[in-house]
């Protein structure tokens, strides 16, 4: 049992596919937007009858609007699945609304002199058993640890004042490996002796839960119970976590135990290895609505009246879903245009979401309008009353090619 965190994050996106005009694109590293819409794309295609199917991809009435603010373009009226495990795109934006909640309660942890570790548990695992069996043994055993008068016992003992639990799957040559990581926070009475109690304690009670599940024996080698170092921040522990944060680096490094799924993703997406799309979908299935962090629930300490939720003791306001996340904060003042539903259909059938929000990053609505030229699709202007009262917008839709070609758009003052 180590003291000391050692950051070794798995990395939840790595390189995506040469696909169509994209080949160089998605190869530079720095080109995190196109790997995402290509991934989603790969999901939506392998999981057809989900959300992630029309994620990005369909408008919410008759147009969408695109936005640009602070060096960044998104779309607005466009629907979202707010799938942190099937959509990379929404992972991403999910991922980093976890990430702002950690870092604020860790370092609400801090300043009342709290402490903090992170353990690792994980379970005998062979290639022939699925990824919803050990993922629900996983949930099984961990219900057994907390269930009972000996945790009871053991969290008020020692100054156990809540937990954050996430859950990661890789796959490897031995199938499916599922581990929890656990981010244990104690009060500031806490002594190293009595947290490291609670760690042997930890480890010896997952281990009789899983065992007694008929799993076999767990490994002292494999438990890791680290000391989270005051000085750094929330992310670093999600990254090792590897709920997604990681996804923009998966280009230069990959997991050590197996692939992570948006690795089988990103391979299937290179070969069209029918194997990896089996073992993505497998994964899908088992993980879709399963929560990306749980956190611990109030309770009552012999005679003391009900705790708060590790969240509500430092957190306020309620928790935001999966999906409020995945939804881009559309502010009537950022909006440049509206594109109407045809035109967008258009745009995503070409699998140019990406391309078109890049296109405004770099010159605005006029590189836009050239990327489309660019690429074949014909376009109209009109202008209409935009989304902030009093303003108006250009309206882009599309043109028969019967009809004249537009005016130059005049070029921003």
């Amino acid at each position: 049992m180590t003291v000391s965190l050692d950051i070794h994050a798995n990395n939840a996106s790595p390189p995506v596919a040469n696909q169509n005009s994209q080949a160089g694109k998605l190869s530079e590293p720095g080109n995190q937007k196109y790997r995402r819409h290509a991934l989603r794309r790969s999901s939506s295609a392998l999981m057809r009858q989900e959300r992630v199917s029309c994620c990005g991809q369909k408008t919410i009435g008759g147009f969408a609007s695109l936005h640009h603010h602070q060096g960044q373009s998104h779309f607005g009226s466009v629907e979202t699945c707010g799938s942190v495990w099937m959509c990379p795109v929404c992972a991403a934006k999910i991922t980093q609304g976890r990430l702002t909640e950690l870092d604020e309660l860790l370092d609400a942890h801090r300043r009342i002199s709290g402490r903090a570790y992170m353990a690792t548990l994980t379970i005998p695992h062979h290639r022939f058993q699925s990824c919803a069996e050990l993922k629900q043994a996983v949930a099984n055993a961990w219900r057994k640890v907390k269930t009972g008068k000996g945790w009871q016992t053991t969290r008020d003992c020692n100054g156990w004042i809540g937990d954050i639990r996430a859950l990661e799957i890789t796959h490897g040559n031995n199938g499916w490996h599922p581990h929890l990581h656990i981010l244990i926070f104690f009060d500031q009475k806490a002594t190293d002796g009595q947290m490291l109690e609670f760690g042997e304690w930890l480890f010896e009670t997952w281990a009789k839960s899983v065992e007694r599940n008929g799993f076999g024996q767990c490994s002292r080698n494999a438990f890791r119970y680290d000391r989270v170092n005051d000085s750094k921040g929330a992310a670093e522990y999600v990254g090792k976590w590897g709920v997604a944060m990681e996804m923009t680096k998966a280009h230069v490094k990959r997991s050590k135990n197996g692939r992570t799924p948006w690795q089988i993703l990103t391979d299937y997406n290179e070969t069209g290895d029918e194997r990896d799309a089996a073992l993505f979908q497998e994964y899908a299935i088992a993980f879709k609505g399963a929560r990306q962090l749980t956190w611990s629930r109030a309770f009552k300490r012999k005679n003391l009246s009900k705790e708060p939720s590790i969240r509500k003791r430092y957190l306020e306001g309620e928790e935001l879903s999966d999906q409020a996340l995945s939804e881009e904060l559309t502010m009537p003042e950022t909006q440049t245009a509206f594109i109407t539903r045809d035109l967008f259909k258009t745009i995503s059938g070409k699998a140019m979401t990406a391309d078109v929000l890049s296109a405004q990053e770099r010159g605005g609505l006029n590189e836009v309008l050239t990327l489309l030229s660019d690429r074949g699709v014909l376009w109209k202007v009109t202008e209409v009353p935009g989304l902030l009262e009093g303003t108006f917008v250009p309206m882009l839709s599309p043109r028969t090619a019967g009809e004249c070609p537009p005016e130059p758009f005049p070029k921003p003052t």
